[in-house]
């Protein structure tokens, strides 16, 4: 089933709504992304906060403000939570982020053109981003330890590989958030590279859109990589979904690429949608994680 977000039109202001639902705040987003499309570079924008916001929400915002070097004339009154996350140009030192908060900041990594180097760029996050999500992030200690740390590490992980692998980014944004009151997580990884179906293209894959790429990769496995065995069938995705969405974990799993997207969770079930005409140059990457109630065995769900 493929859904499409609808877009209102005369919008001359971002707006930050108070949605916690995915498919709300995705068509908030698709909004956003529109306004944001049409503006010059080191041309004004403004914000306008009607509740709190998401990773989802605001790190492709973040992304493209950053790109085009927006300023932001106006935030409101209620946009202190957008500061204090290091909206919008994120924090580049990595080091330097504190632990003992209910968030991760938005990070903001320019990723180096040589692939040797690429790969231990990314590695170094992935290290560096466990630990804070550990500390941060899973601020009840009892979430880490029924979650496991091979659950957190490993959802990141495959994200972070696929980045290495198929992107060709040259920026990365990670934000993450933490509810204590509902013991919820949420990840927004953002690479600006060239999408799934310009990678699958350029590997030869036999793709006629970025729908019918989209749909590939969800549904058989594509992959833009050549496995040990001359496979091209990639598990990376299937492997967070089942890792995030099933009824221990109660979780969710989104991407966006190109014009394009797939949501999977046990609230809305496996929905592809349609950003048309709006299309995003990267991909978008969004983990949600709840709580489990007794403690979670990842090798149970993935191969």
């Amino acid at each position: 089933m493929c859904r499409s977000i609808q877009l209102r039109t005369n919008k001359k202001v971002i707006i930050l709504e108070d949605r916690f639902n995915t498919i709300d705040r995705l068509s908030e987003l698709k909004k956003n992304l529109s306004y944001l499309d049409l503006k010059d570079e080191n041309s004004s924008i403004t914000i306008k906060q009607e509740g709190y916001v998401t990773p989802l929400s605001i790190t492709p915002l973040a992304a493209i403000i950053s790109k085009k070097q927006l300023v932001i004339k106006s935030k409101g009154e209620n946009t202190s939570y957008l500061d204090t996350v290091s909206f919008p140009y994120g924090v580049s030192d990595i080091r330097s982020i504190l632990a003992d908060r209910t968030y991760i900041p938005i990070i903001h990594l320019r990723i180096n053109s040589i692939p040797s180097m690429v790969t231990n760029q990314l590695n170094e996050i992935h290290g560096i981003f466990i630990r804070l999500l550990k500390s941060n992030i899973i601020a009840d200690p009892e979430f880490v330890q029924l979650i496991t740390d091979q659950t957190i590490g490993f959802v990141v992980s495959e994200v972070i590989d696929n980045i290495d692998q198929h992107s060709k980014a040259e920026n990365l944004f990670l934000f993450a958030q933490y509810w204590k009151r509902i013991n919820t997580c949420e990840i927004c990884i953002v690479d600006d590279g060239i999408g799934i179906y310009r990678s699958l293209l350029h590997a030869g894959r036999d793709v006629q859109s970025p729908m019918d790429a989209m749909n590939k990769m969800i549904t058989s496995g594509l992959s833009s990589k050549f496995e040990y065995s001359g496979s091209q069938r990639g598990t990376g995705i299937k492997n967070i979904r089942d890792a995030l969405t099933n009824r221990e974990i109660k979780g969710e799993f989104l991407i966006i690429s190109d014009s394009v997207g797939f949501i999977h969770s046990m609230q809305n079930g496996e929905k592809f949608l349609n950003f048309a005409p709006y299309s995003w140059s990267g991909t978008i990457i969004m983990l949600r994680f709840s709580k489990p109630t007794m403690p979670f065995d990842l090798y149970k769900y993935v191969k």
